[in-house]
């Protein structure tokens, strides 16, 4: 083992007793909760063994391989590496990789202490890049620790796509490399991924859906030309039953290929514009990130380039839903004590966003809302017992 863990993940130990038990047809998973409320929902041995499969070409699954279990085994993730051990007799070594916001960087807990090699290793984006930039710092190329980061969980965040666009010494490392890092578009439903995308050594925008899934897009509305749509997929995975996704996509310049929009449940509908949550927040944080040292607009608002936050809807009589950036209950309070929160100002996008993408208010939210790894629970605004959300001038 690469790292020597007073005992083995309890909920990983109780899955594989649940999986090794061949009258067990059926088993229960928990969604994230990242939209909506969690609920449960069952998926049959077949689909998850078939979900296991899909990815065996691409992927490079093979015996005897070593996988890493840095993700929680009580999510779909951690599971699917614990199923994917069984299916191709793989050890699966589990890893305490914790990460820890640290001012304007990320730190990798328990990277110190790892000196073996993963041929797989599953990570939501934020270890991903934790580790890279670990690795990066301490001179050691990726390639001598693992084979292929597999990414899942969430949207690429900004940093992450920042970083894997910036030069570094393993990356103009002219030798063969086996390292890659791959992204799975892929939802509980479908038992993790059902389409995969290359994100090194070659960047890719456009997911490939795994051999034997079908999708297909759902025009948003009858009179829609976007060429986007809600996702529909099927196949073994769905039990060959058509399964009507909450993910909005369009396809992508190569036949077959899709690229990611957003969600169709993180809509805000505002002054009869309808807005993607999720387009307008990958702007912002390429804005904050890609601003320049002379752009002084922003200034106020480069606090959220070092804090978790989002964007949710807040009823509103005239424009019928305002966008409002939710950010930490405490930060709301440093910034309201400091009078910084008082000088944000909606105008000051107007140079980088069109005035319907502009956030009209920002809101206090609980911590809770960013404590899970690589996701953020969405909670109705405003909150319960916490101060009203503050309108922008």
């Amino acid at each position: 083992m690469l790292f020597r863990l007073p005992s083995w993940p309890k909920a990983a130990a109780d899955f594989l007793m649940e999986w090794d038990n061949p009258d067990i047809q059926s088993f229960t998973f928990q969604t994230s909760g990242t939209t909506g409320a969690s609920k449960q929902i069952t998926l049959d041995r077949e689909q998850i063994i078939a979900a296991a499969y899909s990815s065996q070409i691409p992927l490079g699954w093979q015996e005897g391989q070593r996988a890493g279990l840095a993700l929680t085994a009580s999510g779909i993730g951690g599971k699917m590496v614990l199923v994917r051990g069984r299916c191709y007799n793989m050890e699966v070594i589990p890893l305490e990789l914790r990460f820890q916001r640290d001012h304007e960087s990320l730190l990798a807990r328990g990277a110190e202490e790892w000196t073996g090699y993963l041929d797989h290793l599953s990570l939501v984006p934020v270890q991903a890049l934790a580790l890279l930039q670990y690795w990066t710092q301490h001179g050691i190329h990726p390639a001598s620790r693992v084979g292929t980061l597999l990414l899942g969980g969430g949207p690429l965040p900004a940093d992450l796509e920042r970083f894997l666009s910036e030069d570094h010494l393993w990356k103009s490392d002219a030798g063969p490399s086996s390292f890659q890092i791959i992204q799975g578009l892929g939802m509980t439903e479908t038992a993790g991924h059902f389409a995969l995308r290359t994100l090194y050594p070659v960047w890719e925008r456009a997911y490939t859906p795994l051999p034997g899934i079908h999708c297909q897009l759902e025009p948003l509305h009858r009179d829609d030309i976007t060429g986007r749509g809600t996702l529909v997929i099927s196949g073994a995975v769905t039990n060959h039953r058509p399964l009507i996704t909450k993910e909005i996509l369009q396809w992508g310049t190569q036949v077959g290929q899709l690229e990611w929009v957003g969600r169709a449940d993180l809509v805000i509908q505002s002054g009869g514009n309808t807005l993607l949550v999720d387009e307008i927040e990958s702007k912002m944080h390429r804005i904050l990130h890609g601003c320049s040292a002379q752009t002084t607009a922003l200034d106020p608002w480069k606090f959220l380039s070092q804090t978790n936050w989002y964007l949710g809807p807040w009823a509103d009589p005239i424009w019928g839903e305002r966008i409002t950036l939710c950010i930490p209950q405490s930060l709301w309070r440093s910034l309201n004590n400091s009078g910084l929160l008082k000088s944000l100002k909606a105008g000051d996008w107007s140079a980088f966003l069109p005035t319907s993408s502009w956030p009209r208010a920002i809101a206090p939210v609980p911590q809770s809302c960013f404590d899970q790894p690589g996701k953020t629970i969405r909670v109705a605004i405003p909150v319960a017992g916490l101060e009203e959300p503050l309108t922008l001038g």
